[in-house]
């Protein structure tokens, strides 16, 4: 574990001084407000140089967790005092010394890098696959149950697969989310024995994320856990839609066609009659980063299994270039982590509930999640019972309401909605299930172990006429969302977050206290994939 970097106390007071002068869209009108606002202070200020995964910049702000978990009265609970140590391997892509040529007829044309297409980190010094076969497998997809198999009568071993981004339309957000990540694609193909994925990018690709922003994406370090199973394919390349029907020639397809019959949803899958040249180069090195764990101990050991609130603390870091090169992460996650601190005051001030409950700041969710899977992984069998989730609670203005994504999906549901209920707050089911946000963050590591989980967020329904949350977070993700401009500055419904506070400890709260741990409700698409012997099967609760 890196030596973390010790805070002074000038350094300190000047961060909450300015937290106690800056303006904002909804001033503290509570002194559990305005903790939240000194702690995203704090968390988002510029000595923490971003919070980057395995850096001195998230040491440092893991170290000042760490001192608030203290003095709100938790234990630690990590494997060297409040940290979980992580392990980590980390991948940048030499972009410059990838080759990929397509051989057609005797000739080989050579893919620029950087221009046609751009190579993914992986996690070898350096891959050479040549004279692979290639097959076009749509979107990369394999659900049975849902009707759709891209890998029908396709032989993956031993070849570069084509495929385009996304799912079938048809798909409900949560599901697309689900089948559209990278990462499930990826331990698709490899368990079907193919060596190279190739993803087409379309015209729709460009306009949702411009070639220049992948670049920009694929150019951050990669992460996965140091002892992770080599479960994805040796090579993974992205394929500018200006240079794809250099690889399509000669099949009687073009992307253009591609693209219309996926949207038509009637993609094809065949060989193609071409044959792939590629290498790619990456520079490894091992990194250490560290979830920090702290335990309120709960009041009746018989009651077996523990609560698990999360957020995460990494975020960007540093970029390249510019006036402002620090990705500050206020809202992304600097709010998440300090609504779970003050709600893990609130559970301290107040009689023990019946079970433990655990306070997880997370490293590595940038990277895949990596911090959540490392906890997850390291709980025995049935020792986490639920988790809450907090990331990026986008609280940009005054709301009636907060939103839960996951809510109908397990009796976590009935336990957020008594605790909404006694504070007079209307829940709202996930303001931004378009985007399958429930797949999309740390609460879906514990998910794929079989723990029932729910995402905790802003509301949609303004206090103040004149107020749309809706396109404040539009705006936010447009314009703030992995940039610099989410910092300090951000406007933030402070209230709000402190009401998110309170919902989340009445919450865990409820379930610490619950007779018996919550269940996958009967037929939940989750649920029956991850946790097949643990569906509910009594009636629900109110």
């Amino acid at each position: 574990m890196r030596t973390l970097i010790p805070s002074t106390a000038a350094a300190l007071a000047a961060i909450l001084l300015a937290a106690c002068t800056a303006e904002r869209v909804d001033a503290p009108a509570s002194a559990s407000a305005a903790r939240i606002r000194a702690d995203v202070q704090v968390l988002a200020d510029d000595r923490m140089q971003g919070r980057m995964t395995g850096t001195p910049g998230f040491d440092h702000a893991a170290r000042y967790v760490a001192v608030r978990m203290q003095r709100i009265g938790l234990e630690p609970a990590g494997d060297s005092g409040w940290l979980q140590r992580v392990p980590l391997q980390q991948s940048v892509a030499i972009v410059e010394r990838a080759v990929v040529a397509v051989r057609n007829d005797g000739r080989s044309t050579r893919l620029q890098p950087g221009r046609d297409v751009l190579p993914a980190p992986g996690f070898e010094d350096a891959v050479a696959l040549t004279d692979l076969p290639m097959v076009f497998a749509g979107h990369g997809v394999h659900a049975p149950e849902l009707g759709v198999d891209d890998f029908t009568g396709l032989d993956l071993r031993g070849k570069a697969v084509l495929l385009l981004g996304g799912t079938p339309a048809r798909l409900e957000p949560d599901l697309r989310a689900y089948y559209g990540a990278t990462g499930t694609k990826l331990e698709a193909l490899a368990a079907r024995g193919a060596v190279a994925a190739v993803f087409l990018r379309t015209p729709a690709d460009e306009a949702a994320l411009p070639w220049s922003r992948l670049a920009e994406v694929l150019a951050r370090p990669a992460m996965r856990l140091a002892e992770a199973p080599q479960t994805t394919v040796r090579a993974v390349l992205h394929v500018h839609a200006d240079a794809v029907d250099t690889l399509l020639a000669g099949s009687g397809r073009t992307l253009a066609q591609l693209a219309a019959q996926a949207d038509a949803g009637a993609l094809p899958t065949f060989a193609l009659p071409n044959r792939l040249d590629l290498a790619t180069a990456s520079r490894l090195q091992p990194v250490e980063s560290a979830n920090v764990v702290g335990r309120l101990p709960g009041s009746d050991a018989r009651r077996a299994g523990q609560v698990a609130i999360t957020a995460h603390l990494d975020h960007l870091g540093v970029g390249v270039g510019g006036d402002d090169r620090i990705f500050n992460g206020a809202v992304d996650n600097a709010l998440g982590v300090a609504v779970m601190l003050e709600a893990a005051r609130r559970m301290a001030a107040a009689p023990a509930p019946a079970r433990d409950t655990l306070f997880v700041a997370l490293t590595g969710e940038e990277q895949g999640l990596l911090g959540a899977q490392a906890f997850a992984q390291a709980a025995t069998d049935g020792a986490l019972v639920a988790n809450l989730n907090l990331d990026m609670p986008l609280l940009l203005a005054p709301t009636r309401d907060a939103g839960v994504a996951g809510v109908e999906r397990s009796e976590l549901g009935g336990h957020v909605r008594e605790a909404a209920d006694a504070m007079d707050v209307a829940l709202t089911p996930d303001p931004m299930a378009a985007q399958g946000t429930f797949v999309r963050s740390d609460q879906f590591a514990f998910v794929r172990r079989g723990v029932p989980a729910l995402y905790l967020m802003g509301g949609t329904d303004p206090v103040r006429r004149n107020d749309d949350p809706a396109a404040a977070a539009a705006a936010f993700m447009r314009e703030r969302y992995h940039r610099p401009e989410d910092d300090a500055d951000s406007p933030i419904a402070w209230n709000d977050a402190a009401r998110l506070a309170g919902l989340v400890a009445r919450t865990a709260a409820s379930v610490a206290d619950a007779p018996r741990p919550p269940a996958w409700r009967a037929g939940d698409f989750f649920g029956g994939r991850f946790a097949p012997s643990r569906p509910l099967e009594s009636p629900p609760l109110p």
